[in-house]
């Protein structure tokens, strides 16, 4: 009998209440079966992070959608913080921005980030990039 592969968290990082809503429905609009891991500061989702790779007993995400601007600790450090551990080096950070500067995109790239969209991302989009994230995991 084999064992069914673990539904890998989906974890997203946003300072506003109101985008960290919308972005919750709509990936729960999805009907991924992954739970939802929500922060609202880049520093309590890497001492989340950091608990994972201590090994709490709770998977490494899936796939993390993270904010570029927050007040205590912003997507770039956190982005460059879990680009540095290799056990989060697989996961790949969508970042979700409302800056159109090409300077945030390129250097979101430049430090590792899988994907930069704008926010809002659609239902399908989103499942797309979880099944996607999904597949590397398993596959």
């Amino acid at each position: 009998m084999s064992t069914p592969n673990p539904l890998f968290p989906v974890l997203v990082v946003d300072d506003n209440i109101d985008d960290l809503f919308v972005l919750r429905q709509r990936l729960l609009r999805t009907g991924i079966p992954n739970p939802i891991v929500t922060f609202e500061d880049g520093a309590e989702a890497m001492a989340h992070l950091k608990r994972v790779l201590g090994g709490e007993n709770e998977p490494v995400p899936v796939i993390m959608f993270l904010d570029l601007r927050m007040p205590k600790c912003g997507g770039f450090e956190v982005l460059k913080w879990v680009r540095m551990q290799p056990g989060l080096s697989p996961m790949p950070v969508v970042i979700v921005s409302n800056s159109p500067l090409p300077e945030n995109a390129a250097r979101a790239k430049q430090l590792g980030a899988s994907r930069f969209v704008a926010k809002f991302p659609s239902p399908d989009a989103l499942a797309d990039m979880v099944a996607d994230a999904s597949a590397e995991r398993t596959g």
